[in-house]
């Protein structure tokens, strides 16, 4: 129901048209501004003033929460990401993701205690079935929140780690 109150309002109201191939893309044919929508979250890729607008329509109908608009000056901080802009000296732009907060924090809340580096960060078959205690059913949970967020790390930024989060997965 959302969604089609959604693509109803953009399209009749707001003028966008609907991506042919991938419903949850939407043009304004004007403005040239670009949504896409996934479930209750838009992200706009288009000039500022535009975008502004957009968001205060949007807010008018259906009383959205606060949004950010991606800058040089304003980073934007969504779904475990930092995603920075910066602008060159030539007017390009460049765009950048990160999880380092992410990660030190996920080191810090498992009290992990980094000593050093190490250049496989997976140990030998041996060390990690070396304890064949079987989990509690509140050490499976933790187990697969733990396993979880790492898969998440694993498959979005830091492919590093795949390897080994695959082993323990």
């Amino acid at each position: 129901r959302w969604f089609d109150t959604l693509v109803n309002y953009l399209t009749n109201d707001l003028g966008f048209e609907q991506g042919g191939n991938e419903p949850c893309l939407f043009i304004h044919p004007v403005t040239k501004l670009k949504i896409a929508c996934h479930v209750d979250d838009c992200i706009t890729r288009g000039p500022y003033k535009h975008t502004v607008e957009f968001f205060n329509r949007l807010n008018e109908r259906f009383a959205i929460k606060d949004y950010s608009i991606l800058t040089p000056e304003s980073p934007i901080k969504h779904e475990g990401y930092s995603v920075t802009m910066t602008t060159d000296n030539k007017g390009i732009n460049s765009y950048w993701l990160d999880q380092t907060d992410d990660v030190r924090q996920f080191i810090i809340d498992q009290g992990i205690e980094v000593r050093r580096e190490v250049t496989c960060p997976m140990p030998d078959r041996d060390s990690i079935l070396r304890n064949n205690t079987l989990l509690d059913k509140e050490g499976i949970t933790k187990y697969k929140s733990l396993t979880g967020k790492l898969s998440r790390f694993a498959i979005s930024l830091r492919y590093d780690i795949s390897h080994a989060v695959t082993r323990l997965t």
